[in-house]
């Protein structure tokens, strides 16, 4: 700029005749074309108006007066000149600055009480139509950027705590930040878990015996009052600085005593649910879910009392009763867990056996004629596929499930048959909605091992807590796989060869028997088998997400019988496998519904469009041995 100064006032002997006096508007804002008065003494008819040496279109009033117009101006300093080539005036410059985006006045701090809606505002100043996302907002809450509002319920474990909630908004070349403090406030207050027992039953593991009172908070009726054990093992290695998983396990009806194996890796939650309640809750007429709440207020205690307890790692495992029970607890408060295990589970309660059916009669009360898609009693509340079709936190969950197709106790329909409610059974939902999924089936019994493939033969282990890579967390994202090329085929619910439907046993044959099931479909296998990612190397910004994908398979080995899948981490060939994949539990990537991204991979390349929930769903990926990294970018 000083350069073409110096080049202009050259061009123009000291004291000419056309003299600048002012320019009006001197300062204007980047992003639009304007009209400038310049105003001085020794104009002449034909005279231009130079912007930086270009000619701009000139209206001459006066001798003292000049008009002219410019294009759309970037931000800078412009040299405005008038006259001629050789006899120019002294130049004015015309500032053009690009207006700061700002954020409205807000308060600096938010209360809400617990089980209170708080739906908070967080708009730009002159509702400027730049992007604004939030970062590290409560477990539960949801930011919906198209209407600038944050929604958020906390429930009665949330209070005591304070979110720093940040805010950034950006267009094509300005940013904003602006901060608000969530204080939860604890309204909702339960008896604490008193500690009977401390067992130091080594150097590694404290064992903690714990006595559950309960109020009318978390029992009612002839509940009222009542006590409940609970197991807890502690790691003693593991601290503020080096947290630890928070496991909680849901035992099934069959349960004789409360507890299990403690771990030097994680911390042990055994609640206890004697009065076989599907750990939901009771109530007769109007059922509350009073056990999953003592469930949840145990994982607060776990949390509270100790430091070195990972809030980000806590998962839900179970096994029959407790398969549903921790479906059920995981995707109803799905805020509070990163991964749900279930085994043997019923998924759709109207579909209990006969008897169980009498029992949950008596403690929820019948089911309603009317099929409530609302979920507004406990039958169809926890349908799982209810859950999964109609709650957008439910489908940011990762669920680990397995049946069994001899099973006589929870027959094989609880995966695939459909729900009268929303006509979709369990496994096709869980493909359908792009949760994510890892499925496993084979002709076990109840607990009983597959008489051909044997105990947890589907991998080597793989523990999605404890991983080096493909490992989750509440607080980062993975990737839900569906429509696996190399998935095995469940069934449709359907019988083999013709045979009467048994209410209790389904078409379960005799588990010792190999081939024997009278179920549809493969007789053992796996949906989204041997698929991993990278945890490790997520990138997750405003502008891209990155994450690695890639096959885990140690050796290829042939199936031990002809009909069957191989064993652990083994396949048949090491050849791609072609997946749909869905990130989910996005932290900062966050889309607008129908928002357009590009998305790369290795050569490939192309757009997606987020959907309903804001998330982007790209098709048909080849997935190898090696790792491939899937790149989302906005336009």
């Amino acid at each position: 700029m000083l350069a073409i100064l110096l080049l202009l006032a050259a061009a123009t002997p000291a004291g000419g005749p056309r003299t600048i006096k002012a320019l009006n508007p001197a300062r204007v804002e980047a992003g639009h074309g304007y009209k400038l008065s310049i105003t001085g003494k020794g104009f002449k008819e034909g005279d231009k108006v130079y912007l930086d040496r270009v000619e701009l279109p000139t209206e001459y009033v006066s001798t003292s007066t000049i008009m002219a117009s410019t294009s759309t101006l970037a931000e800078g300093n412009y040299a405005i000149t008038v006259g001629r080539p050789r006899a120019m005036s002294f130049p004015s410059i015309l500032a053009v600055y690009v207006k700061p985006l700002r954020f409205a006045p807000q308060p600096k701090v938010v209360t809400v009480k617990e089980e209170e809606r708080l739906e908070l505002d967080v708009h730009l100043m002159d509702d400027e139509p730049a992007r604004v996302f939030a970062a590290n907002v409560p477990p539960g809450a949801h930011w919906f950027e198209k209407e600038k509002k944050l929604v958020f319920k906390p429930d009665f474990i949330q209070g005591g705590r304070k979110w720093k909630v940040s805010f950034s908004a950006k267009d094509a070349t300005r940013t904003a930040t602006t901060a608000i403090v969530i204080d939860i406030q604890d309204t909702i207050k339960v008896i604490e878990p008193l500690v009977e027992d401390v067992d130091h039953a080594s150097a590694t593991i404290t064992k903690l015996l714990l006595e559950q009172r309960t109020d009318s908070y978390t029992s009612a009726g002839a509940w009222l009052e009542k006590s409940y054990p609970a197991r807890v093992c502690v790691p003693e290695a593991a601290k503020q600085e080096a947290k630890m998983p928070v496991r909680v396990f849901l035992h099934g009806v069959e349960a004789k005593e409360i507890g299990g194996p403690c771990s030097e890796h994680e911390f042990r939650i055994y609640p206890a649910d004697p009065d076989t309640t599907y750990w939901w809750g009771y109530g007769g007429a109007a059922p509350v879910n009073y056990t999953q709440r003592r469930v949840l207020q145990l994982i607060d205690w776990v949390l509270d009392s100790f430091p070195g307890a990972d809030a980000e790692r806590v998962y839900v495992v179970g096994t029959s009763m407790g398969g549903a029970g921790a479906l059920s607890l995981g995707l109803l408060n799905a805020r509070h867990f990163a991964y749900v295990e279930s085994y043997w589970a019923q998924s759709i309660p109207r579909h209990q056996r006969p008897g169980r059916l009498k029992t949950l009669n008596e403690i929820w009360g019948p089911p309603p004629e009317a099929l409530d898609k609302r979920g507004r009693n406990p039958w169809d509340l926890q349908d799982v596929t209810r859950i999964l079709g109609e709650q957008p936190s439910a489908r940011e969950q990762f669920i680990f499930t397995r049946h069994g197709k001899d099973d006589p106790v929870i027959h094989f329909g609880a995966a695939v048959m459909k729900s009268e409610l929303t006509g979709h059974a369990f496994y096709e939902m869980l493909e359908n909605v792009r949760v994510g999924h890892y499925v496993v089936w084979d002709e076990a019994g109840h607990g009983v091992p597959d008489p051909v493939m044997g105990k947890h033969w589907w991998d080597d282990a793989w523990d999605t807590m404890h991983d080096d890579r493909a490992f989750l967390r509440r607080d980062r994202a993975f990737p839900a796989f569906a429509r696996s090329s190399a998935n095995e085929d469940a069934g449709t619910g359907m019988s083999r060869v013709p045979q009467r439907f048994d209410p209790t046993r389904g078409f379960a044959g005799q588990v010792s028997v190999p081939g024997d099931t009278g179920w549809d479909g493969a007789i053992a296998g796996v949906l989204n088998r041997w698929l991993r990612w990278d945890a490790t190397k997520i990138v997750d910004t405003v502008d891209k997400f990155e994450i690695p994908l890639f096959l885990k398979i140690d050796a290829v080995a042939q199936p031990p019988k002809p009909g069957y899948p191989t064993k652990r981490d083994t396949r048949a060939d090491t050849s791609s496998i072609r997946v749909t994949v869905t990130p989910r539990r996005v932290q900062s990537f966050a889309c607008i519904p129908g928002e357009k991204v590009r998305w790369k991979y290795g050569s490939l390349s192309g757009e997606a469009f987020a959907d309903l929930d804001g998330a982007v769903t790209v098709p048909d990926l080849a997935v190898t041995v090696e790792p491939t990294t899937l790149v989302l970018e906005r336009f």
